[in-house]
C-alpha cells in the first residue's frame, strides 16, 4: 500500500526537536483570543511563529498547538486557509514532515477537519499494521472509527481517503486484513453508507431475526455471515436495539451469547459484540474506549486524540457524563494525572473543560488598561516594565494598575468582606490579548520579620487568570479574565493555593475548591486528598495558633487510586491551619514548599467511633 501525499509547499530543513522552550511555556495556558474573531489578524500572528521556526530550522510544535488550542474547528480552519492562499505556508505539510509522535499527531489533529482526522487515523493504522509496527489487531479500531459516522458522513470519509492517498480504501483494507476476511467484508459494508436512518422499526422483523440468532447451535448455522453483516451495517440502530431487546426478553440470555455461537473467532466476537455496545449506548462504548486508551502502556494518543479533538463538536459532553458515570472521575482529572506530555495534557484539559484560558504571547505592541493609577510598590515596579516595552509601542501613559482586595500576607478565609482595595497589579494588552502582570509579587516577598525581600519569580509575569484568581480577587470582575466571573463571596471560600500547586500539577479533590474543612462524621480527624504526578512528593503540617501539633497529621500514598491521603488530627477546640508541602523528587530541591493552606475549625471534638 502505497502512501502518497499532495504537498503544495515543504519544510525546508532537517527539523530536530526543539531543545529550547518559551519561557514557562510548560506552565502557561493556552493563547487567550478576544471574543472577536478575525481570523486575518490571527494568521498573521501565526505567521510570526512560523518565520521564528523557519529561522531556527526548528518546527516548534508545541508553540503551534499552543496558539490553536482555544480556536474552535471553524476558526482554525479559516487561519489554515488563509496562511496557504495569503502567505503560502501549508501547515499540514510542514507538520507531516516531523517525524511521527504525539504531539505531532495532536497538531495535525487541530490543523484538519474531523472527518480528515477519521481518515488520516483510519489509513495510519493499516499502514502501522502492513508494516508490522502493531503486532496486536486493528480492526475493533478501524470499525470504531467508522461506526459513528453517518451516511452522508461515509461518503465525505471515502471522497477524503482517495484525495489523500489516491487509492481504494476498499483494496488497502483488503491488502492488510485480506481479501476473504469476514471482518474486512463487515469493515467494506460499513464503508458503503448504506445504513437506514429513518426513525421507526419493525418488531415482527426482529422477532424472526431473534429467532434465527436464537437457532443457531455449534453445528447448526440457521443465519449466514453475510445475512448478519448486512443485518448489522444495514439495519437502523433503532431496528438492531428492538432485535438485540426482543432477544433477550424471549430467551433471557444476552444477545452476546448468541454472536459466540454463531463465530468462533474471538476478534471477529468482539467487533459485534462492539457494535451491539455501541448500538445501545454510543456514550458508554466511547467512554470505555476512551479508558482503554489511557489505561495502555504507552498511552494510545491516538484514539485520544481522536475523541477529544474528533468529536469535541459532535458527541464529546455526552462522553463525559458516561465517563463520570462509570468510572467515577472527571474525564479532564483522569487526564491531568495520567498525561505525561505537558502540552497535549493541557489541550485536552482545555478541550473538556471548556475554560477560556489566557496565557503570555512573546513579543508585540503592549497597551495597558487605562484603569486608576497608583502610588503603591507596584506603581514603581510597572513603570520599570514601560521602559523594557516602550521599544515597540510607547505608552502615553504610565502603566495604569487594577487594584483589588487580594489574599496577601495576612489574609484570612474567614473575616468579613474586605471594604478597601489593598493592592495593586496590571492587565496588559499583546497584540489583542489580555494577561495579567503582578510585579510587586514577582519581584520578591516579605520576610518572617515582614520586611521585603528581592527575589524574581517569574510565576507571577503573566500568571494564568485561572491560577491568579486564587490570590487576587480585582474590583472590576472585567480585569479576572475569566469567562465566568467569581464574586466576593465564592472568593471567600476558596483554598489558599501557592504557584507551586500548579507547577507540581496537583490536584485537591477533597475538599473541592473550598478553604474549610471539617472532622469526618463520627471521627476525631478530618482528611485531605489530594493527587499529585509520580514524581512529587507530598508532605504536611498541622498548626494551632502557629504552633505544631505533634503527631497531628499522617501522610499516606494510595497506589490503587494515586492520591495522597492527609490525615489531621486535632487535639482540642480552635482554628486550625493546614498546609499541604511538595517537591519534585527529579529535582535536587531539598526543600519542600508550601502548596495548599486550608482552615480547619473545630468547635466541637466528635467522639471517636468504636
Amino acid at each position: 500500500m502505497k502512501k502518497t501525499l499532495t504537498r503544495s509547499k515543504t519544510y525546508d530543513g532537517d527539523l530536530t526537536k526543539m531543545d529550547r522552550r518559551l519561557t514557562r511555556q510548560t506552565t502557561l495556558a493556552s493563547f487567550g483570543h478576544p471574543p472577536e474573531f478575525d481570523y486575518k489578524r490571527d494568521a498573521k500572528h501565526l505567521v510570526k511563529i512560523l518565520k521564528q521556526c523557519v529561522t531556527a530550522h526548528i518546527l516548534d510544535l508545541d508553540s503551534i498547538l499552543h496558539f490553536l488550542s482555544t480556536y474552535n474547528c471553524e476558526q482554525r480552519m479559516l487561519i489554515v486557509q488563509n496562511l496557504e492562499y495569503e502567505y503560502n505556508y501549508n501547515l499540514v505539510d510542514m507538520v507531516l514532515e516531523r517525524p511521527e509522535s504525539p504531539i505531532r499527531s495532536c497538531v495535525l489533529a487541530m490543523l484538519t477537519e474531523p472527518i480528515e482526522l477519521y481518515v488520516r487515523h483510519f489509513h495510519d493504522l493499516l499502514t502501522l499494521k502492513l508494516t508490522g509496527k502493531i503486532d496486536g489487531d486493528i480492526t475493533r479500531l478501524l470499525i470504531e472509527i467508522l461506526l459513528g459516522l453517518s451516511n452522508m458522513d461515509i461518503e465525505k470519509f471515502q471522497e477524503s481517503y482517495k484525495n489523500l492517498f489516491e487509492n481504494s480504501i476498499d483494496k488497502d483494507i483488503e491488502i492488510v486484513l485480506g481479501e476473504k476476511n469476514l471482518l474486512s467484508k463487515l469493515i467494506i459494508h460499513l464503508l458503503k453508507g448504506k445504513r437506514y436512518e429513518e426513525s421507526g422499526n419493525s418488531p415482527s422483523i426482529a422477532k424472526m431475526i431473534a429467532k434465527n440468532f436464537h437457532d443457531v447451535t455449534s453445528d447448526v448455522t440457521t443465519i449466514d455471515d453475510n445475512t448478519i453483516i448486512d443485518i448489522f451495517t444495514c439495519d437502523s440502530f433503532s431496528q438492531l436495539s428492538t432485535i438485540f431487546d426482543i432477544y433477550e426478553d424471549k430467551y433471557g440470555e444476552p444477545i452476546q451469547e448468541a454472536i459466540q455461537r454463531q463465530f468462533h473467532n474471538q476478534i471477529e466476537i468482539e467487533c459485534f459484540d462492539d457494535i451491539i455496545e455501541f448500538t445501545r449506548s454510543p456514550s458508554g462504548y466511547y467512554s470505555k474506549s476512551l479508558r482503554q486508551a489511557l489505561e495502555k502502556y504507552p498511552i494510545d494518543y491516538m484514539t485520544l486524540i481522536r475523541f477529544i479533538i474528533g468529536h469535541v463538536d459532535k458527541d464529546l459532553d455526552e462522553i463525559k457524563l458516561e465517563y463520570l458515570k462509570n468510572y467515577d472521575e472527571p474525564l479532564d482529572v483522569t487526564i491531568k494525572t495520567r498525561l505525561d506530555n505537558m502540552e497535549i495534557k493541557r489541550t485536552f484539559i482545555l478541550i473538556i473543560t471548556k475554560e477560556e484560558d489566557i496565557t503570555a504571547n512573546i513579543g508585540g505592541p503592549v497597551r495597558f488598561d487605562n484603569s486608576n493609577n497608583s502610588s503603591s510598590i507596584g506603581s514603581g515596579l510597572n513603570r520599570m516594565t514601560t521602559k523594557k516595552t516602550s521599544t515597540t509601542t510607547p505608552p502615553t501613559t504610565p502603566p495604569p494598575s487594577t487594584t483589588a482586595s487580594n489574599k496577601s500576607y495576612g489574609f484570612d478565609s474567614r473575616e468579613d468582606v474586605p471594604t478597601d482595595t489593598d493592592h495593586a497589579w496590571n492587565a496588559i494588552e499583546i497584540d489583542g490579548h489580555w494577561y495579567l502582570m503582578e510585579s510587586t509579587w514577582g519581584a520578591g516577598n516579605l520576610t518572617d520579620e515582614k520586611l521585603f525581600q528581592r527575589q524574581l519569580d517569574t510565576y507571577y509575569f503573566f500568571p494564568r487568570p485561572n491560577e491568579m484568581i486564587y490570590h487576587h480577587l480585582p474590583e472590576n470582575d472585567k480585569w479576572q479574565l475569566l469567562r465566568i466571573p467569581i464574586q466576593m463571596k465564592q472568593y471567600l471560600q476558596m483554598p489558599k493555593i501557592n504557584p507551586i500547586y500548579f507547577q507540581l500539577d496537583l490536584n485537591l479533590i477533597s475538599p473541592y475548591n473550598q478553604a474549610f474543612i471539617d472532622l469526618l462524621p463520627r471521627k476525631s480527624y478530618a482528611l485531605v486528598l489530594i493527587r499529585a504526578p509520580s514524581d512529587v512528593q507530598l508532605m504536611a503540617s498541622l498548626k494551632l495558633h502557629e504552633k505544631d501539633i505533634e503527631g497531628g497529621h499522617q501522610v499516606e500514598f494510595d497506589t490503587k487510586r494515586q492520591l495522597y491521603r492527609c490525615y489531621f488530627a486535632p487535639n482540642t477546640i480552635g482554628k486550625y491551619k493546614i498546609t499541604i508541602f511538595g517537591k519534585r523528587d527529579n529535582t535536587d530541591e531539598v526543600k519542600y514548599s508550601a502548596a495548599v493552606e486550608l482552615i480547619l475549625d473545630v468547635q466541637q471534638k466528635n467522639k471517636k467511633s468504636n
